[in-house]
């Protein structure tokens, strides 16, 4: 299930989705949507996703493409990604995920993913989850043809308290990816950061606040000025477990 649902028949070319509150339901059917925005693979659909409000979804807010198809320049900008503790959530969940490995240009820029509101919430007030095994905020994979940006986008406020594990990615991309002015956790205030739990027995469990991801190429990547501050984590190993928190890994 999805609020906004874009099919691949036809071409969805330059369709606009602003100012939209997009939530589980309220009265009658109860629930929560899989899918916040959701586009299925089409060469033809370039969308601008604007200044919404997306939240209590239990997968993925905003999900376009699944197999590399998306049309280039895909514009996500402004909008909150949120949880107001209201239903539940699968083991793996995505704030902001664009799949076009055949396509670029995209623009991630200004969102907020995390707290229990707009806007990244109210600091000591956390997006409390002890389902999410599996967090990553934005997912970006792209072609080297025309660089795609991920700028000024705070990802902030939030408690994964998931005691078996929780493994936390920040930003994750592939291609030419100028990734910038982004902040995970807070620049000032650690009312406003993140706390993860993770565990690991005979393997590892890694957890990055910005990745190149593996099986991509990194090509003309731009990596400056972002914040990686006020993260605490919470490891916990037995023989042979390693538990990491990295900051930038390529």
């Amino acid at each position: 299930s999805a609020g906004i649902y874009i099919t691949n028949t036809g071409t969805n070319a330059n369709n606009v989705f602003q100012l939209n509150d997009i939530h589980d339901a309220v009265s009658g059917t109860t629930g929560n949507p899989r899918y916040g925005i959701f586009a299925e693979d089409n060469s033809g659909t370039v969308l601008q996703i604007k200044d919404n409000n997306i939240y209590n979804i239990s997968s993925k807010e905003v999900a376009l493409g699944v197999s590399g198809s998306i049309g280039n320049g895909q514009t996500i900008t402004g909008n909150s990604i949120f949880n107001t503790g209201a239903g539940t959530t699968t083991n793996a969940f995505t704030g902001i995920e664009v799949i076009g490995m055949l396509t670029s240009g995209h623009t991630i820029t200004g969102n907020y993913i995390g707290g229990t509101s707009a806007l990244g919430g109210t600091a000591g007030t956390p997006w409390n989850n002890a389902v999410i095994t599996t967090f990553i905020g934005i997912n970006v994979t792209s072609n080297l043809t025309t660089q795609s940006a991920i700028s000024g986008n705070i990802i902030r406020n939030l408690n994964l308290s998931n005691t078996t594990a929780a493994i936390f990615t920040g930003i994750s991309f592939i291609g030419n990816v100028l990734c910038e002015n982004n902040a995970i956790g807070d620049a000032t205030n650690n009312a406003f950061g993140l706390t993860i739990n993770s565990s690991a027995a005979a393997g590892s469990g890694t957890n990055n606040a910005i990745k190149v991801s593996s099986g991509g190429s990194a090509v003309n990547t731009i990596i400056r000025n972002n914040t990686i501050r006020y993260i605490t984590h919470n490891a916990t190993t037995t023989v042979g477990g390693v538990c990491r928190l990295q900051g930038i890994v390529i």
